[in-house]
């Protein structure tokens, strides 16, 4: 496990399996007004917000907005556009049990979110509000819960036909898009989709070589069109 972290195994995002207990024993340094950054075990744990100090300088209150996560050698997942206060996330880190954190998340994720996982294979939640969803490498499962979400791809490796990801929760209804406009130069009729069971596949030949290496499921069967997607 990835000490200072809701994270299990090196650089992959696990919400469903949020602990934020690690946090208490992390070393704290404050290097501005607006970021307090925690270390433990060579990972680091970012808290960005609007804090109230102090006259010795200290963080006494405040709201946390974005938490950035780094996993030693891995590259980090984000999460912003958040309204939390200090003391509920200080409060959550202190204790052991693992439901204060469920609540949290609910309350964390909760508006239009920005999200972007690891560099393995993540379990994100982005939970209500219309948020933007980046899965990064790894075959993740996402779910982007209520409101129009976006769900972005900006590489063929971000989903391929060996590890695709699974968006568990696509809905036309609510508005939902997937976002391949940074991936490549695409008109919908260079993507195709059909039906294996109880999903749909998405797959997109990104190299012009007449194969499909970049590859989406979604959880259903849902006839997509090209209004569900941003090109």
């Amino acid at each position: 496990m990835a000490r200072v972290s809701m994270w299990w195994g090196q650089g992959a995002v696990d919400m469903s399996a949020a602990d934020f207990s690690d946090l208490a024993d992390a070393r704290v340094k404050v290097p501005n007004d607006h970021t307090m950054k925690l270390t433990l075990d060579g990972d680091v744990t970012i808290l960005k917000g609007d804090f109230d100090f102090n006259k010795k300088g200290q963080i006494t209150g405040g709201v946390v907005t974005s938490v950035e996560f780094g996993f030693g050698q891995y590259e980090d997942a984000t999460f912003s556009r958040l309204k939390l206060d200090l003391e509920t996330f200080s409060k959550v880190s202190n204790s052991k049990t693992l439901a204060d954190d469920a609540t949290l998340f609910d309350k964390l994720f909760s508006r239009a979110d920005n999200i972007t996982g690891g560099q393995e294979n993540d379990i994100i939640d982005g939970g209500g509000g219309n948020d933007t969803i980046l899965g990064g490498w790894g075959a993740d499962d996402i779910w982007g819960g209520s409101g129009a979400d976006i769900f972005v791809y900006e590489d063929r490796f971000d989903s391929d036909s060996e590890g695709a990801d699974e968006i568990m929760d696509f809905s036309q209804a609510e508005g939902d898009k997937i976002n391949l406009r940074d991936m490549a130069d695409l008109q919908f009729n260079e993507i195709q989709v059909s039906i294996d069971g109880a999903d749909t596949i998405i797959e997109v030949d990104v190299n012009g070589g007449g194969i499909m290496p970049f590859t989406i499921r979604l959880s259903g069967n849902i006839t997509l069109t090209e209004a569900d997607f941003l090109l």
